[in-house]
């Protein structure tokens, strides 16, 4: 039997337990009703599956980005395989500069995937022929027509070459963003812009390296070749992010 630490008598079913002292007290000693112990009751049981779903979430989010990691892990890991496992070349042949070069690019390749060129922004130009820039604006708004919610503080812009005055045409400009993830993200619904005629010119691009724009020039060419010999329904295509001549159908 239980006893009230309050007055003393039996508390049958009637009571509540102290957490801290462990004791007994009748709900009417606390000033307290059955309802006041069951209302609370279920406020606690709802808190709890608001968290609950909130751990749910965020457990899922962040297995999502996990196995997005090991995903491009799996696939460096592999290219860089394959370079150890070529035979190791002499020092003093040609051969070993080929894989500097190899394994140069592919470092350059992985640095530029945080990054996305925009194509055709206006460049203003003041009175006096001279560049203005008014860039990290204007990038922020075309971003903006993609997720309204990003606000650009941790972004780094820049307009790739060196101002024309005399050259018309706007040069591209790099946007750097913090991660691999908001650069594919922004590439990947880059269609969005569209719906702003101020950017109906423009269009967003993966940063590419020196070697991968000269690959593309000669496919490019290769193309117009193939298609003033005869061929038709043809174009270029990426497969795992390598451009490729291949049927339209």
């Amino acid at each position: 039997m239980n006893l009230c630490n309050n007055c003393g008598k039996a508390t049958n079913n009637n009571h509540i337990q102290c957490d801290g002292c462990q004791g007994y007290l009748h709900l009417g000693c606390v000033g307290l009703s059955e309802n006041d112990i069951k209302n609370n009751k279920n406020t606690n049981m709802s808190q709890f599956k608001d968290i609950k779903n909130l751990i749910a979430t965020i457990t899922s989010d962040f297995d999502t980005k996990l196995n997005n990691l090991k995903s491009q892990f799996e696939v460096q890991l592999m290219d860089l395989k394959k370079l150890i496992d070529q035979p190791k070349p002499d020092p003093s042949s040609k051969s070993n500069d080929n894989f500097e070069e190899v394994v140069f690019e592919v470092i350059e390749r992985q640095k530029r995937k945080n990054n996305i060129v925009i194509f055709g922004l206006e460049e203003p130009i003041r009175n006096d022929g001279e560049h203005t820039s008014n860039d990290q604006l204007e990038v922020l708004n075309i971003l903006k027509e993609i997720n309204p919610n990003c606000d650009g503080n941790s972004l780094k812009i820049l307009r790739l070459g060196r101002f024309n005055k005399d050259n018309p045409r706007a040069r591209p400009v790099k946007v750097i963003f913090n991660n691999e993830f908001d650069a594919t993200y922004y590439l990947k619904n880059s269609k969005k812009i569209k719906n702003n005629a101020r950017y109906k010119n423009c269009f967003v691009a993966s940063d590419k390296t020196p070697r991968q724009l000269e690959y593309y020039k000669k496919l490019k060419q290769q193309l117009i070749e193939r298609k003033t010999k005869g061929e038709s329904n043809l174009t270029i295509r990426y497969f795992n992010d390598v451009p490729k001549i291949t049927n339209l159908n």
